[in-house]
């Protein structure tokens, strides 16, 4: 028997056709195999059944602890919900943001602000109060900026 190129090119092209086939039908299973790990079920479709039927479990737990923590939020209103931490270097002479301004804020816009003022000579710590959002002594711009991080949450 002679061997031509024709029909050693169809042999070879033959070849690598299957070989292509090969690697796409292990992909495919090992797909298949990590999407029914953990599901115990042969089928295709009573692996994605029962992957849609947990993913609704979880659906509905997750919108059961959004309301429980909603009704918390109203239950405790007046305790601190919010706050907004603010670092800062008010002397130039001193290295570091040593200095902080904290806003604490409940859930009625209630609460307050402390201020640490940190230099070489020692710190010194000021509070304001909050009410409805705002301070009836005027707010430096690291304690604004600090009240607006606890708004923000």
């Amino acid at each position: 028997m002679v061997l031509n190129s024709p029909v050693l090119l169809l042999v070879f092209l033959g070849g690598v056709w299957v070989l292509t086939l090969t690697i796409a039908v292990f992909a495919i299973y090992r797909r298949f195999y990590r999407l029914t790990a953990g599901t115990k079920k042969e089928r295709l479709d009573e692996a994605i059944g029962h992957l849609a039927d947990e993913l609704q479990r979880e659906k509905y737990k997750c919108h059961q602890l959004e309301v429980e923590l909603a009704i918390m939020r109203e239950s405790f209103p007046d305790h601190l919900q919010k706050l907004g931490l603010v670092r800062y270097n008010p002397f130039k002479e001193t290295g570091g943001n040593q200095s902080f301004s904290l806003a604490l804020i409940n859930g009625r816009g209630s609460g307050l602000i402390i201020t640490s003022l940190h230099n070489r000579e020692g710190t010194r710590l000021y509070s304001k109060p909050i009410r409805g959002g705002s301070s009836q002594p005027g707010l430096s711009r690291e304690e604004q900026e600090a009240l607006k991080l606890a708004g923000s949450h």
